[in-house]
């Protein structure tokens, strides 16, 4: 992708099919990875604030006969999900926001969603801790993190692949 950077004028509704394609069929997997990351989410907390607060915390203390009992997480838990995390979700934002950067959008906007995107990505990080060492009060952070990334990766996959497929040029625009 690098080198469409190199021409001026470039524009996604311009590129070559092979890249077109190739580029759907990584938005592609990037949805289905996402959706199995949301479904995993949903059944771990019901996507609530008090389902976080539970997953972190635990309910031992508070799980009655009848619920599942849930474990605190322990320092180093966290930090094998954060490990792995603190590397692979920065190179997707880098690799889809560099992607956007072909698109059409103002580049007021575009800075807005990479800031969003890498934000996310250290609240996404650090909310876990602060729910299970600071406070249980922090788990609404987390649920509103997880709608602000997940709004993110929706603008970084949707606009540039309505620009490679549907969008078509005015018929005086200069091409490259």
């Amino acid at each position: 992708m690098t080198q469409y950077f190199a021409y001026q004028r470039f524009r996604l509704c311009r590129a070559p099919l092979q890249t077109r394609v190739l580029l759907t069929l990584f938005n592609f997997t990037i949805v289905l990875a996402t959706s199995l990351g949301m479904v995993m989410y949903r059944v771990r907390t019901g996507l609530t604030a008090g389902g976080a607060r539970r997953s972190y915390h635990g309910t031992e203390a508070t799980a009655a006969p009848s619920d599942e009992m849930q474990f605190a997480r322990s320092f180093k838990e966290l930090l094998d999900v954060t490990h792995s995390h603190a590397f692979s979700q920065p190179f997707l934002f880098f690799v889809l926001c560099h992607i956007f950067a072909l698109t059409r959008t103002s580049d007021r906007v575009k800075i807005a969603v990479y800031l969003a995107s890498f934000v996310s990505i250290i609240v996404d990080l650090g909310v876990p801790y602060l729910i299970r060492f600071v406070s249980p009060a922090w788990a609404p952070l987390q649920v509103a993190n997880s709608v602000v990334m997940c709004a993110a990766l929706l603008v970084l996959l949707a606009v540039p692949t309505y620009e490679m497929w549907w969008y078509r040029e005015p018929p005086n625009f200069e091409s490259v």
